[in-house]
């Protein structure tokens, strides 16, 4: 479920005679007491059970912050031994969802999407840097030197997220170089001059001079 609540609304939820509940997505909620203070509160199962975790009072923990708890609650209380990296990218995306243009987010779904469809569906405690290689090997031969960069950027930041909220120990990416991967252009070989073409450059060199020196 997508994050569903703004300030704006937070601000405007006024209290009931009953305890209110607001769902933002994912398992937060916003509770409205009757007497008017409101309390995040994240909802999870625990071994098949529901369980609540009161995570902060608002507007001390702003929604941003509330988001961001929750995320990190959620990962931790998964098995992270069954995440996927498709779990890891719609993460990552959410969390960045309010920083990226629709344009932006496109571009790296589809870069993700075309370069490293084999990560899709592989958990991640199962990705090793050479899985991840085979993608930037896919770009390095069709050229795409910026598209390399950005890859390495966006996976780069993508684990390290990863690695932030719990779900996965280490980034398969700190043993990458990605430089190597960046298409190098061909060195142009120049010919070597021949000696005659020296002779004449010496020649005209010198005429050039005599001819000043005598005028």
């Amino acid at each position: 479920m997508q994050n569903i609540l703004t300030d704006r609304q937070i601000r405007g939820f006024k209290a009931e005679k009953k305890i209110q509940r607001k769902a933002d997505g994912d398992g937060l909620y916003l509770r409205i007491m009757p007497s008017g203070s409101k309390m995040w509160e994240y909802v999870y199962k625990k071994k098949g059970k529901r369980t609540s975790k009161v995570l902060g009072k608002y507007p001390e923990m702003s929604l941003k912050k509330a988001r961001e708890k929750r995320d990190k609650l959620k990962y931790g209380t998964a098995d992270s031994m069954e995440l996927t990296f498709r779990d890891l990218k719609e993460a990552y995306f959410k969390h960045q969802q309010s920083e990226w243009s629709d344009k932006t987010r496109k571009f790296r779904e589809n870069l993700l999407e075309r370069y490293f469809d084999n990560l899709a569906d592989k958990k991640l405690v199962d990705i090793e840097p050479r899985h991840i290689v085979e993608g930037f090997q896919k770009i390095n031969s069709l050229g795409l030197t910026e598209t390399v960069r950005k890859a390495g950027t966006l996976l780069n930041n993508t684990f390290k997220y990863g690695v932030t909220m719990g779900m996965i120990k280490s980034s398969p990416m700190r043993d990458i170089d990605v430089g190597l991967f960046v298409p190098r252009k061909p060195v142009k070989q120049t010919l070597p001059t021949s000696p005659l073409k020296t002779c004449l450059r010496r020649c005209y060199v010198r005429y050039r001079a005599w001819k000043v020196l005598n005028l």
